[in-house]
């Protein structure tokens, strides 16, 4: 098949009527458009220019191959503006996806006002404790907590520190006391989620504080909404991410049980694909979100 370049010199030259012509608007020299014609006629097997000393002159099969040529050119040329508007379009969907630990950690605000900025642009949100596959599932971003294997193919922007923190209601300290040490949340009410969702970190922490919790009857429950509900509901002492109940901590709503003995802190990422060419508008919502955060420290 003939290079598009080819076709893109063939055009010029019958349009400027001249090699030389059609050399300067290319930017290439005049040897370099004849070499080009010269390759096309041959993969063509057919004579598309009458020359002279004088000048040079399309052909009937030059002149019907023209028109195929710029038909051809021009839909290339409305495929790239088409595919330019694309590129920088500020409307079309973001799929992203986050751990179900994280929906009451602000996020959601900050879609909210990305939304009302942006408003033609979509979301496409899901909620997983897995890693999704980014390129695989065509998901544009995600949100996820603590160390991340090593992906070669992903970008991890590094959003805030987080850390996981026992809680109660100042009613339910009041009716069943403040514990003074971890070892003392034997003798509470508490709502633990599965044991797979603590980190190792977490987990070498309560041993070493002596702390077996799965060991005890306790409340169980599988989804981080519904332990947030008992707790408010005064139910029991729970676990949570401190981004997620900063507003209930600060209005006192919610008291933290250990402050000076802190649970191990993980970071919050933003994960994306690496690219070299990005939509506007995940470049418009990675900025967004960064800015976000950084404004909130």
């Amino acid at each position: 098949m003939a290079k598009f370049n080819q076709y893109k010199v063939f055009t010029t030259v019958i349009e400027e009527g001249s090699a030389s012509t059609a050399a300067q608007l290319l930017n290439i020299s005049p040897s370099a458009v004849s070499k080009q014609i010269a390759a096309l006629e041959n993969h063509l097997n057919v004579q598309l220019f009458e020359r002279s000393n004088r000048n040079i002159k399309p052909t009937e099969y030059g002149l019907a191959f023209y028109r195929h040529c710029k038909q051809i050119l021009m839909e290339v040329s409305r495929a790239e503006d088409s595919l330019r508007e694309t590129l920088d379009a500020l409307s079309g969907t973001i799929s992203l996806t986050l751990s179900k630990s994280l929906i009451r950690s602000g996020i959601f605000e900050y879609l909210g006002e990305f939304t009302a900025n942006y408003p033609e642009i979509r979301f496409d949100i899901s909620l997983s404790e897995k890693f999704e596959d980014l390129q695989e599932n065509a998901i544009d971003f995600a949100f996820r907590i603590g160390q991340l294997e090593d992906h070669s193919r992903l970008i991890a922007i590094p959003l805030r520190k987080v850390r996981p923190i026992f809680c109660a209601t100042p009613d339910y300290l009041t009716k069943h006391g403040h514990p003074q040490s971890y070892t003392d949340l034997h003798h509470h009410n508490l709502a633990l989620l599965p044991a797979n969702y603590l980190s190792y970190q977490v987990r070498q922490f309560l041993k070493q504080q002596q702390v077996n919790l799965y060991s005890i009857q306790h409340h169980r429950v599988d989804d981080i909404e519904a332990g947030y509900q008992m707790i408010n509901a005064d139910m029991c002492i729970g676990l949570m991410l401190d981004c997620t109940v900063e507003r209930q901590l600060s209005e006192g709503s919610l008291i933290e049980i250990f402050p000076s003995i802190r649970l191990p802190e993980k970071t919050l990422y933003l994960m994306l694909k690496k690219s070299e060419f990005q939509l506007q508008r995940c470049v418009l919502f990675k900025e967004f979100i960064k800015g976000c955060f950084r404004e909130s420290r």
